[in-house]
């Protein structure tokens, strides 16, 4: 389950609260009982904590009820049948389905609140434009916006029980594996707002097709009022099809100006680092020049949604330029860090083809090291068409000016073979099938003044090798010569 173990509510309520929102009746005895907090991992528990008890591929959480209520947490959420499960030890209240009533529960937590919210989903760039957003609204908001990857059906409930009275504004990330989790998350959080970033080839292991991708981005669209705003990249395919299924009034942005977009960029630039820089054009024909704080071409188009959601919701033009500027984005993505003799492009928390071209696109265009090397591992959830989209990569690989092409992982060693097919150098190209492998091979693959990205999908943690290469330059003695 990652790192979406617990959390601290942001109001405490009692537990006859939580009962009577989920049609049920406290445990007798129990009704002013004090939740602080909210739990799934009974080694998070403490005074105050609701441990919900959710079954997982490989634990049940039934089995921690004793130890969560033993550790002092003020309740348990458990299944109904599973309702002997804690014993004399604490208060239990049993509902039909923990994770629904987890999700229940919060969608109830969240409306005791006055606030302006926000939803994103896209097959890329959605946490990116998240953290842009959120620093924008941060001016004229006290914003609550998603940590991390809490963006599931348990990481979304979550994010909302940490709403504080001193919440004006909530920007919240959607994910989805499967058509109708997005409908369900969309149905907990109830958004104003809806952002599409872009519709890619991210899930189709589950989905088939990149229409069953685009039906599910849809569903958040579909559950917005009729009085609130669909902000939509124009220039996606699968764009204006999503806009039409929307009730609520669309905002349409683009990278470059377009007949029905509202907000676009206009003297796009950048800096050594492929850091952009462009004026930002807002409606009313307002003007700002505004200078990304992240590498990539691509993030224009994470910004520029950003901006036109800060704009519909009375976000000043400078207060949106201040924020796109000063954003604290989520780590390892698209992210340079200086080790020593080397320069890192640490891309590691997902990848798809899509993302794949950017960052190969923004290493071939940096103006750092004497070489380039790509470091590219497993993408992962892409079903049938995996090999196809492995051999795609392989192909812009080679058309990317690398100077050294590392693999890693089963899949990845397509991207290898088809970079040597399409004429990359075979002598330039490794392959390793661990990462333990790739590793040891470091300081002879690696040299001085390299500039290195690296880049797979989340369950690679190929974090772990940028964590290597750091160990092995930071006192700028690693490395061949």
């Amino acid at each position: 389950m990652t790192d979406e173990m617990s959390c601290a509510v942001g109001s405490a309520f009692t537990l006859e609260e939580a009962a009577r929102a989920l049609g049920t009746s406290p445990p007798a005895g129990a009704a002013d009982v004090q939740i602080s907090g909210i739990c799934i991992d009974s080694r998070d528990a403490h005074p105050g904590m609701l441990f919900v008890a959710l079954e997982g591929q490989s634990e049940d959480g039934h089995r921690y009820v004793p130890d969560a209520l033993g550790r002092g947490a003020a309740a348990a959420l458990v299944a109904r049948d599973r309702s002997d499960t804690g014993g004399e030890a604490g208060p239990l209240l049993p509902v039909d389905d923990p994770l629904l009533a987890l999700g229940g529960l919060a969608h109830w937590y969240m409306k005791r609140f006055f606030i302006r919210s926000v939803a994103l989903t896209g097959s890329t760039g959605k946490t990116t434009c998240k953290d842009f957003l959120a620093s924008c609204l941060n001016g004229p908001y006290c914003t609550l916006k998603t940590l991390g990857n809490y963006n599931t059906e348990i990481g979304v409930p979550l994010t909302l029980f940490r709403l504080a009275p001193q919440h004006d504004a909530a920007v919240v990330e959607l994910a989805m594996r499967n058509l109708g989790d997005i409908r369900y998350l969309a149905e907990m959080v109830s958004p104003e707002f809806g952002i599409l970033t872009n519709v890619g080839e991210s899930h189709l292991e589950n989905l088939g097709s990149i229409q069953n991708i685009a039906r599910a981005k849809a569903e958040l669209f579909r559950e917005l009022p009729s009085d609130g705003w669909a902000v939509i990249n124009l220039d996606d395919p699968w764009g204006e099809w999503i806009a039409e299924r929307t009730a609520a009034d669309v905002r349409y942005y683009s990278r470059h100006p377009r007949e029905r977009s509202v907000v676009w960029v206009e003297d796009l630039v950048f800096d050594r680092w492929v850091r952009p820089s462009f004026t930002l054009c807002l409606p009313g024909e307002r003007r700002v020049r505004v200078d990304l704080p992240v590498a990539g071409e691509h993030h224009v188009d994470n910004a520029a949604a950003a901006a036109a959601a800060a704009d519909l919701m009375e976000v000043s033009a400078r207060d949106i330029c201040c924020g796109l500027r000063g954003a604290d984005l989520t780590g390892m993505r698209m992210q340079w860090q200086e080790c020593g003799d080397i320069f890192i492009l640490n891309d590691v928390y997902n990848s798809s083809p899509a993302s794949c071209r950017a960052a190969l696109d923004t290493l071939q265009r940096a103006r750092v090291g004497s070489r380039r090397v790509a470091i590219l591992g497993d993408m992962l959830e892409l079903g049938q068409s995996s090999a196809d989209r492995h051999g795609e990569v392989g192909r812009i690989a080679a058309n990317s000016e690398l100077d050294l092409l590392l693999t890693v992982g089963e899949q990845a060693r397509r991207i290898g073979e088809s970079a040597v097919r399409t004429g990359f150098p075979s002598s330039a190209q490794r392959h390793y099938g661990s990462r333990r492998e790739l590793i040891d091979d470091l300081s002879d693959a690696v040299l001085a003044g390299d500039a290195v990205l690296v880049k797979a999908s989340r369950g690679c943690e190929l974090e772990v090798v940028v964590d290597a290469l750091m160990r092995e330059y930071s006192a700028g003695g690693g490395g061949g010569s």
